[in-house]
C-alpha cells in the first residue's frame, strides 16, 4: 500500500513501512507474487526497490516483471539508457 503524509510518499507491506520518499510508484508484484517492487525519488535522483534491495541511484529508472517474474532495470545514468537483469 502507498500513502503520503507531510508531502512525503511511503510504501507500507504489512507491518513494515518504508520510508518517506520525494515521489514514488506504486507497489507492483511478480506474477507468482514472490517478488514486490516500486520506485523512488529522492534527493533529485531515482531510485529501484524490489523486495528489500535498493539500485540507484538513476537519473530516470522503471523496472518491469517479465511473465516468469524475472526483474528487468530500465534507466539513464550518465544520459546513457541501459536495460539490466536484476538478481
Amino acid at each position: 500500500m502507498q500513502f503520503k503524509k507531510d508531502g512525503k510518499y511511503y510504501i507500507q507491506i504489512n507491518d513494515k513501512v518504508y520510508e518517506a520518499y520525494d515521489d514514488a510508484g506504486y507497489l507492483t508484484f511478480s506474477n507468482d507474487s514472490s517478488k514486490y517492487g516500486w520506485w523512488f525519488k529522492k534527493d533529485d535522483k531515482k531510485h529501484i526497490q524490489i523486495n528489500d534491495k535498493v539500485y540507484g541511484p538513476y537519473d530516470k529508472a522503471r523496472f518491469i516483471f517479465t511473465p516468469d517474474s524475472k526483474i528487468y532495470l530500465v534507466y539513464f545514468k550518465d544520459k546513457e539508457l541501459v536495460i539490466e537483469k536484476a538478481e
